[in-house]
């Protein structure tokens, strides 16, 4: 009897593309979560630069999936429902191996953070995932000369961008924001500019809360998206100040839970979501994987 496939594809049709989110549909509903990140959903549905790997049984039914992102000599590996499947590892380092890529690899869901979960894995990188009941706290009364108002498409890109970016510079993924993933967001079915909230005072933006609405089959739930501060304007108790808007925007349309996420190190922002009721959920985690090229430089 022949042995499970697996197909290793640079570009999918959209009845492939079709039938991977029908399966991560499926799983999602099993997981109480998304089986699959934005951004690999993101790929699925509009195409960009990406390596498939479909592990099919002899029905052609699929039975697991990985997508691999390169970007310059990195790359990121995502597994559908976070089942880390040896094969696909396998394929998916020697694919990046080719191109003279170190591979990182996400998991979702954690209890824990093991720091090497296996041989291959090396943590690098940890995510909290923390919850909240709705409402929050009263927001503060804003401060003399500032004002708070929702996101305009079309003219606050440029000076949201530019606060993002000095906000988060030293974040491996929020800071490079492009205006092209701005506007790839903005194009997204969730996206509403009047739970986007920008303060700022009589010259300029001074920090930002964007606030997206999940309508899930498994419930209803707000998340802080993001949320940032210009760096002169931190210390002003600001941030708490936009924190407690989005919850009172989740609040108002009918949400009775809020989450949010945070890097495990950020302990200043850690310590603040904490004094908020936010409490742990579960772990997202990044881990290197060690490929030819990196055994052979150790």
């Amino acid at each position: 009897m022949p042995n499970d496939a697996i197909e290793v594809l640079h570009s999918l049709s959209a009845s492939r593309a079709a039938e991977i989110l029908a399966v991560a549909a499926r799983e999602a509903l099993l997981l109480g979560r998304e089986a699959l990140t934005d951004q690999a959903r993101r790929t699925l549905k509009r195409g960009g630069s990406a390596r498939h790997f479909l592990l099919s049984d002899t029905k052609g039914t699929l039975l697991a999936y990985a997508q691999l992102r390169i970007s310059g000599p990195s790359a990121e590996l995502e597994f559908l429902g976070d089942h880390l499947n040896d094969e696909l590892l396998g394929a998916a380092v020697a694919e990046a191996s080719m191109s003279g890529c170190e591979v990182a690899c996400w998991l979702h869901g954690l209890s824990h953070l093991d720091p090497a979960p296996s041989p291959t894995l090396t943590l690098t990188r940890g995510l909290r995932r923390l919850t909240r009941g709705l409402p929050g706290d009263p927001v503060p009364e804003l401060p003399a000369g500032l004002s708070l108002r929702p996101f305009e498409p079309g003219l606050d890109e440029a000076a949201f961008l530019g606060v993002n970016a000095s906000s988060f510079a030293s974040h491996p993924d929020q800071g490079r924001m492009s205006h092209e993933d701005l506007l790839a967001r903005q194009d997204e079915q969730w996206f509403d500019p009047s739970c986007f909230f920008l303060l700022e005072d009589d010259t300029e933006l001074l920090g930002f809360c964007w606030v997206k609405v999940h309508e899930d089959p498994w419930g209803r739930a707000g998340e802080i998206y993001v949320i940032g501060m210009a760096p002169p304007a931190a210390g002003r108790g600001l941030g708490r100040l936009l924190l407690r808007t989005g919850l009172q925007s989740m609040a108002e349309q009918g949400l009775s839970e809020a989450f949010l996420y945070v890097e495990e190190d950020n302990h200043a922002a850690r310590g603040l979501y904490d004094a908020e009721g936010f409490r742990f959920a579960w772990f997202d985690a990044l881990f290197d994987v060690a490929t030819p090229t990196s055994t052979s430089q150790n």
